[in-house]
């Protein structure tokens, strides 16, 4: 299945975890085959491996399991918030629009349009503040 197939016309996914990622590579790619990166010793990577799996997942026509996904990196994400904001080695900001724009398309996908207008709206007013900032 092709994910640009379940999405609106005109809605075009693009994140830098996915663009190397064409229909056959999503087609085989077993995620059980695959080890995730250990919480512990690199909590953003993980994030990075999850969000890529949920884009994966809803790729293969597998929403409800992107979902769950989401729902698992929406846990991660409150582990991982204060640790990222006090080291400042990375962008919380960019970490978290990851996130939501993945739940944006997820959902969208999965023809959850109340959600997918919630994460529009979200990401919308973080953007706004983002440009505010000196």
């Amino acid at each position: 299945m092709d994910i640009l197939e379940l999405l609106p016309e005109g809605l075009k996914i693009e994140t830098p975890f996915t663009w190397g990622l064409d229909k056959s590579q999503v087609d085989n790619f077993n995620e059980e085959d695959t080890v995730l990166a250990d919480y512990e010793e690199s909590p953003i990577t993980r994030f990075v491996e999850m969000n890529t799996f949920a884009y994966i997942r809803c790729a293969q026509g597998n929403t409800n399991g992107a979902e769950k996904l989401i729902e698992e990196i929406n846990d991660l994400w409150k582990n991982i918030y204060e640790s990222a904001s006090e080291k400042n080695d990375y962008s919380v900001d960019v970490l978290k629009h990851i996130k939501d724009a993945t739940a944006y398309c997820i959902y969208l996908s999965a023809g959850k349009k109340d959600q997918a207008k919630n994460m529009e709206m979200k990401m919308q007013i973080i953007l706004h503040l983002m440009l505010k900032k000196p």
